[in-house]
């Protein structure tokens, strides 16, 4: 993980929602089963002064046993004031002649489950094969601003690229308690109103 020093590079990373390079579809490895290209946060307050998070995550699937990586379970709490929506999400394949097929929204692919007061929304995206990427996005109302989810910038598969931005009104304080090993960019800007921070991690092979 390397620090970024520019702002001109914090946003280079994170690409318009389903547009893929064939660059990324034709990528292999043996070393990773799958790999996040990136994943990104951002954090701010709605109409209704209420926090939501939202969030867009984009994964290669190099191998068979990757593939577990095309499920995402989303959890909230109902009880809270909780709720996830907005969900997108696609995958992108290379076919035979090598052009790109894009699997759009599926009813099929999204399920929900209620475990004690956690409710799980579960998106099983199609065609998250070897090869493939996949990509998610959604929007986390968080209730309680005590209850905004911990972020973490790795995984059991390594992130290219991890990014939280927060935009908090000014008369709210919090606290950045980091575990991550290395160092990350951090940046801070003021308005009148707002306080904006952004958390970015970078990998390198």
């Amino acid at each position: 993980v390397v620090m970024v020093l520019a702002q001109s590079s914090v946003f280079a990373q994170v690409q318009k929602f389903g547009k893929v390079d064939k660059d990324v579809l034709r990528a292999t490895s043996s070393e990773f089963p799958a790999e996040g290209l990136f994943d990104r946060g951002e954090l701010r307050m709605n109409r209704d002064i209420e926090y939501e998070l939202h969030r867009h995550t984009r994964i290669k699937i190099y191998s068979e046993e990757g593939q577990e990586w095309g499920r995402f379970e989303l959890p909230y709490k109902v009880s809270e004031g909780e709720s996830i929506s907005n969900v997108e999400w696609i995958s992108c394949v290379l076919n035979d002649n090598g052009k790109v097929e894009i699997y759009e929204l599926d009813e099929y692919s999204i399920s929900t489950e209620k475990v004690g007061n956690i409710e799980r929304l579960i998106v099983s995206i199609p065609n998250a094969i070897e090869g493939a990427v996949v990509e998610i996005k959604y929007v986390h109302k968080i209730g309680n601003p005590d209850q905004v989810p911990k972020w973490a910038f790795d995984s059991t598969i390594p992130v290219k690229w991890s990014e939280v931005n927060a935009h908090l009104p000014v008369f709210h304080a919090f606290a950045v308690l980091s575990n991550v090993e290395d160092e990350f960019f951090m940046q801070e800007e003021r308005t009148s109103f707002l306080k904006q921070k952004v958390f970015v991690t970078e990998r390198t092979r």
